[in-house]
């Protein structure tokens, strides 16, 4: 390490309180280093407490008689000094009314860190054409709801966020924001009676419908109505472009598929359509509704609104041996563009704008396929899985999920994924809250896991400048075991445009940049490096994850309520209760290449119960659940696999504990109740740079103990 270069902060821990211990991963952090703080910017600077350094990570005490507010944290060497505000609001994305767009008048959902500090001085401000302040209607610690104003300007903003702590300074980073007033879709009303429907749930008004979306095609768009009634339709309904298959009320219209000989995808479309107010019922179908998935370039501008969905495919006085050869067919007729898929799909969209509320899905195998939705907005659902089924979400940016229930309805159904599945895309911007998930018994019971492996380099690198940067023809270092070659069945030849590169070990180790573009050995990267990496160090081209904010959901009865499985950086996981469930851990993994798990944390969970029918890990014994931080060793290769983890504020009851295992580097595990358990904290001897404090026990055989691997 050179003495003369100058200290620098990749990244710092928060939300952060009085009293705890904030986590700062940076750069030449060397023997002499100084931290300290004040509890407000240009407020006098107090020495801080060091509880743990490194080259690369400083763990220091913020004071306990300090007020909540802004940190301002300041570290310092003989050569240089940098400085970051703790508890400002950032990693700040927005999702409008029409996804990446916002209209006049209209609300909007600001998602980040560190939003609400003081209630009465939360602050949006938009910045352009006009300087435009957006009342806030809703404030949380993680998400905001504000109404811009009828009178704002169409155009291009820069948005600023202010959670009221931190005078000027505390103002987010600004990002893009654009307003713009709604295309309108024709209006002009087609009632099927008047193309010859009867509605009495005897006659095939399948012609009829037919006509009626026909003469909306013709028209450029429009609603296609259907008064009260059952409506029995025996093929696929073709939803022209700004189309609205809209009901009276969905508790009076129906459309019922009878038991045709052959499935039939129910109702299909590319983009720009809408259901609302309607039920679909059937029986022997193939995929409910389905739409283009976000790779095509014209994808989204898809909505649901107040629909409800029944497609039971094992209706009534059915057979064993007729269910499995209906459960064959269904996975027959399954596309296959996103995932290997087991079951009929209820509901598949994706693309920009996608909006699905208040709906009742219920399906005979996977129930919601959201493929690279970019600018969502899926809330207040029912949604049931059915037989093998599971939710997916592949792909998201910028994606609100919240209050929706989620139900395992078949024994033989499982939870969901979080993944980059569908072509391999990135996930960002995802805020899953306020969900309700129960009921997930078969496979590896994940009731939320996040997954996706895929990697194209893990080795050396010969240069960086600026963004450019020069792999090795040293393609992969990873050791190959002897029989597990699992690595190469998801290694690509070159990484794809979003994908990660990550700094694993050596100059300017815990960085991580996304893939622009890849020309033989050189990547473009989206911005310089802090500290650029040199021949020390091992740099990891893998999928990306990152920013999701996994927020106060009630999981019960499942394998794993919350995890990481892979790539996770920059993850917050607060506020969530699970009963009967593994509880929550993040994990960095060889999956298909060098997947870290970086700056994730884990604050104010709880475990009401930590016993489940099987651990917390698939396929092991029972065991009692946990919180943990999980580093995959990988023989015959030393590298950290997960880097600063923060497990503070949870609370166990009733046989659970936290650990840290396997290749975990600087994590802190701080300021945790835990009750009634075996052991409290359980460290394995192949962690390095925890810090274990302040943590209460009550009725703990072992309040820590250190072990090596299971």
């Amino acid at each position: 390490m050179k003495t003369t270069e100058s200290p620098l902060i990749f990244w710092a821990s928060d939300p952060i309180r009085p009293g705890e211990t904030v986590l700062i991963q940076g750069h030449a952090f060397t023997h002499d280093v100084v931290v300290e703080a004040s509890p407000a910017p240009g407020a006098p600077m107090r020495t801080l407490e060091i509880l743990g350094r490194s080259d690369q990570c400083l763990k220091a005490l913020l004071p306990a008689d300090w007020p909540p507010g802004a940190f301002a944290l300041q570290v310092s060497t003989a050569a240089g000094r940098a400085s970051v505000l703790l508890n400002r609001p950032h990693t700040i994305w927005w999702v409008g009314d029409q996804g990446t767009r916002q209209t006049p008048g209209g609300t909007f959902r600001l998602c980040g860190r560190n939003l609400l500090g003081d209630p009465t001085a939360v602050r949006v401000r938009l910045t352009g054409p006009g300087t435009v302040d957006a009342p806030v209607q809703k404030a949380q610690a993680y998400s905001l709801t504000a109404l811009l104003p009828p009178g704002t300007p169409p155009g291009e903003y820069s948005l600023q966020v202010h959670n009221g702590w931190g005078a000027e300074a505390g103002w987010s980073e600004p990002v893009p924001f654009v307003v713009q007033h709604a295309r309108p879709w024709p209006q002009t009303v087609f009632n099927v009676m008047d193309f010859g429907a009867v509605g009495d749930g005897v006659a095939d008004d399948t012609p009829a419908v037919h006509a009626a979306l026909a003469r909306a095609k013709a028209n450029g768009g429009g609603i296609v109505f259907f008064p009260r009634g059952r409506y029995e339709i025996r093929d696929t309904l073709a939803l022209p472009r700004f189309t609205v298959l809209r009901g009276e009320k969905r508790e009076w219209v129906e459309l019922l598929w009878p038991d045709l000989p052959e499935p039939v995808v129910l109702v299909q479309g590319t983009n720009s359509f809408g259901l609302e107010e309607i039920t679909l019922s059937a029986r022997n179908y193939a995929n409910g509704i389905v739409a283009d998935d976000g790779t095509k370039p014209d994808a989204g501008d898809v909505f649901l609104r107040r629909i409800r969905v029944r497609l039971v495919r094992y209706l009534g006085r059915i057979s064993q041996e007729q269910a499995y050869a209906r459960w064959q067919a269904s996975v027959a007729h399954e596309t296959k563009d996103c995932a290997e898929i087991e079951g009929s799909i209820t509901v598949h969209v994706g693309g920009h704008n996608v909006e699905i509320t208040d709906c009742d899905l219920y399906g005979s195998g996977r129930s919601l396929v959201l493929a690279v939705v970019t600018g969502g907005r899926v809330w207040n659902n029912q949604i049931y899985n059915g037989r093998l089924g599971w939710y997916c979400i592949s792909g998201p940016d910028r994606l609100v999920f919240e209050n929706n229930d989620i139900v395992g309805a078949d024994l033989t159904s499982t939870g969901g994924s979080l993944n980059t599945f569908c072509d391999w895309r990135s996930c960002h911007h995802l805020y899953f809250a306020h969900n309700r998930i129960r009921t997930i018994f078969a496979h590896d019971r994940e009731a939320v896991s996040s997954d996706g492996g895929g990697g194209s380099h893990a080795g050396p690198i010969e240069s960086a400048e600026g963004t450019t940067l020069v792999l090795s023809e040293t393609h992969c270092v990873i050791p190959v075991v002897e029989g597990q070659h699992w690595h190469q069945l998801v290694w690509l030849d070159q990484a794809k445009p979003g994908m990660g590169v990550y700094i694993m070990k050596g100059r300017g180790a815990g960085q991580w940049r996304s893939v622009i573009a890849q020309d033989g050995r050189t990547v473009q990267i989206d911005r310089p490096w802090v500290v650029a990496p040199d021949a020390t160090s091992l740099v990891s081209v893998a999928a990306l994850q990152e920013n999701y904010l996994l927020i106060d959901n009630d999981i019960s009865d499942s394998g794993i309520a919350i995890q990481t499985c892979g790539i996770s950086i920059n993850h917050v996981i607060a506020g969530n209760r699970c009963a009967r469930s593994g509880g929550y851990h993040v994990m960095g993994i060889n999956y298909g290449g060098l997947q870290p798990s970086w700056y994730c944390q884990m604050l104010d969970n709880e475990i009401l119960e930590g016993n489940g029918l099987v651990g917390a890990m698939a396929g092991v014994p029972p065991k009692d659940s946990h919180v943990a931080v999980i580093g995959q060793e990988i023989r015959g290769l030393d590298v950290a696999m997960a880097r600063c983890g923060v497990i503070r504020g949870n609370h166990l009851h009733n046989n659970a504990c936290v650990e840290l295992i396997g290749t975990v580097q600087d994590a802190l595990v701080e300021g945790n109740l835990i009750e009634n358990a075996n052991v409290g904290v359980n460290v394995e001897a192949s962690v390095t740079g925890a810090l274990v404090r302040a943590n209460t026990f009550v009725n703990v055989r072992r309040p820590s103990s250190t072990s090596e691997k299971a």
